[in-house]
Parts: C-alpha cells; sequence; structure tokens
C-alpha cells in the first residue's frame, strides 16, 4: 500500500530523519520523533489517517483526516497502536523503515527553493533564505514536507537540526525571534488552552508569525538527524508515585528541546518531559514547582539517580515557573 505514496522527496527504503514524514503501511501518516542509529525502530507521532477526511492532499491524490489536534499526552495516547519501550519506561508508537515510505526534509528543502509550486511553498522559500543569511538553516516537515499542504491555510512548519557538538543555540533563537513575530493576543489565549497551560508558556520562536510572507503562521521544532545509540540510559517509573518539587534548573542547554526533553538538573535528580510546551521554559531555566512521577534513571555504567517525570497521560502532572 505504501509504495503509491512514493512521490518527490518520498521514498521507500530510506533512512528517514527526526521530523521525517512517513506514510506508513498501517494506513497513518505518522512524523518522527525519534531515530537511533544502532536502532531498527523509530519512535513516531501519528498525525493523520489516510484515505478518509476533508483534508485533500492534491499531488499524492488521497483524503487526509487529522487524528491529532493539540498534541496534549493524552489526545496522543488516544490513538491506538502504543506498546512498550523499556528504555523510554512508558508506551510509545513505533514503526520502522519497511513499514513506511519517508519524506526526505533535505531533499524537500532543495526542491521548494529551486521550484516553489505554489504560494505557500513562495512563502516558505522566503522564509528559508531569510533565515538562511542570518547564519540558521532549517528544513521543512509538516504539510509541505509531505506534499498534503493547503496552500492558503496551511502553516510553515520548520526543523532546525542541531549539531551535537554544539549544545548552546542563543543565536539560533535569537534569529528566530527576530525574524518572527508574537501570534496575536487572542491567538496565544486559544494556543494556552488547547495545551491546558497559560499563555505564560508561549514563545515566539516555538510558534510565531511571518509577516514577510502575508503573515504566515510559523511553527519550529529543534531534532537532530539522529541519535547516536539507543538506551544510554533506562529511565524506570511508576505512574501512581506522585511526588511535587521545588527545583532550579540552569537553563542554556539545547539538549532540552530534542523530544523526550531531558534535564539534568543536578548530579542526583533527573528531569523528564514528554510535553514539548515545557521545553521553551526549561530551556531558559529558573526555579520551578513541578509535580511528576517518580522513578530512577539507570545509565549504562551502572549508576543510578533520581527521576521525576511530568507530560504523561497516565498521570496528572504539571510544571511552573516561579522565579
Amino acid at each position: 500500500m505504501v509504495g503509491m505514496y512514493e512521490y518527490g522527496c518520498c521514498k521507500a527504503n530510506i533512512e528517514p530523519l527526526e521530523r521525517s514524514i512517513l506514510y506508513m503501511r498501517d494506513g497513518l501518516v505518522a512524523q518522527v520523533l525519534v531515530r537511533y542509529a544502532n536502532h531498527p525502530v523509530m519512535f513516531v507521532l501519528p498525525k493523520y489517517v489516510i484515505g478518509k477526511g476533508p483534508l485533500y492532499a492534491r499531488i499524492l491524490r488521497t483524503n487526509l483526516q487529522r487524528v491529532v489536534y493539540h498534541y496534549r499526552p493524552r489526545e496522543v495516547a488516544s490513538i491506538t497502536g502504543r506498546v512498550f519501550d523499556p528504555c523510554l519506561g512508558g508506551p510509545v508508537h513505533t514503526t520502522n523503515t519497511m513499514q513506511a515510505v519517508a519524506c526526505d526534509p533535505m531533499c524537500r528543502r532543495s526542491e521548494v527553493l529551486a521550484n516553489p509550486r505554489d504560494v505557500l511553498e513562495e512563502d516558505a522559500s522566503s522564509l528559508f533564505l531569510q533565515l538562511e543569511m542570518n547564519g540558521v538553516v532549517v528544513y521543512p516537515t509538516g504539510s509541505i514536507l509531505g506534499y498534503y499542504h493547503n496552500e492558503r491555510m496551511s502553516d510553515i512548519d520548520i526543523v532546525v537540526y542541531l549539531d551535537l557538538s554544539m549544545w548552546r543555540c542563543e543565536d539560533i533563537i535569537e534569529v528566530l525571534e527576530g525574524t518572527l513575530e508574537p501570534l496575536p493576543p487572542s491567538e496565544v489565549e486559544f494556543w494556552a488552552r488547547s495545551r491546558n497551560v497559560t499563555p505564560h508558556y508561549y514563545r515566539k520562536w516555538v510558534r510565531g508569525v511571518y509577516r514577510a510572507a502575508s503573515e504566515r503562521r510559523v511553527s519550529v521544532t529543534f531534532a537532530v538527524t539522529q541519535r547516536e545509540r539507543y538506551c544510554e540510559n533506562m529511565f524506570v517509573y511508576n505512574n501512581r508515585r506522585l511526588v511535587e518539587h521545588r527545583l532550579k534548573i540552569e537553563g542554556g542547554d539545547c539538549r532540552v528541546l530534542l523530544w523526550p526533553h531531558v534535564v539534568e538538573v543536578n548530579d542526583d535528580v533527573v528531569l523528564l518531559s514528554f510535553d514539548g510546551v515545557y521545553a521553551p521554559l526549561l530551556y531558559e531555566g529558573g526555579v520551578f514547582e513541578i509535580k511528576g512521577v517518580e522513578g530512577v534513571v539507570i545509565g549504562k555504567d551502572g549508576s543510578v539517580k533520581k527521576l521525576i517525570v511530568v507530560g504523561i497521560a497516565e498521570a496528572d502532572t504539571w510544571l511552573k515557573r516561579i522565579s
């Protein structure tokens, strides 16, 4: 079935990158969240069902029905097909390269820059070039990457691939902040309600407005092309063991922007978040009040640290910055 979705930069039997779009054999369109060099299974986020619904992917000549609207943990967990991963310590959606056609962000960027086919691709090309002139190279993900965008209504979804040797990324965020304007207050309020947080969590460098292109909305994600090793650490926790803590987090480490979001608070405590809504605040740092699930992190050398987990569907957790 998936072979029928080969088109342009979307091909079977290629190695996908993180944030690649996948047309999967089980009839889902998904986005790659995590890809390991030494592990055949990828962690993915299902986004659409193929062959039904109101969204028409004109290039692929098929309809798509969205299955995730707001990306809250419980909404994602409601999609069937999760399996328990022993290293992440909880259930996740997975697939492998033999079960999907993968769309290549690097190929698609080159295609959009060389020959934009509609208004959205023209807007995306303008954004790519403006960011690159300021030293930040970004790549398409989402609907542009998968060829299912609506040229008038769709956002520009982009991914920044971080250099593993350069973890501090103030310059990248400064360029994004200088390029994107904040959403109107009414949209920020809607965004906050949809994510079950306050507007205090909003940052324009994660979701903003590109005024140079008809005020097109832009969503930004961060990734690496692939992780080096699967199961560097094993996260073990019990969803029923809820605790509250006040923690000081230094901030400034780009790794917290990668999913899942891991913060080494100090030599003894690790914070793990599966919800990206907290990532910008964790990157900035500060003093946080946290209600999370308690567990342990077991390192490959046998070391053990205390673990606090937030942003999971199976427990009522939260994170608030107080200073």
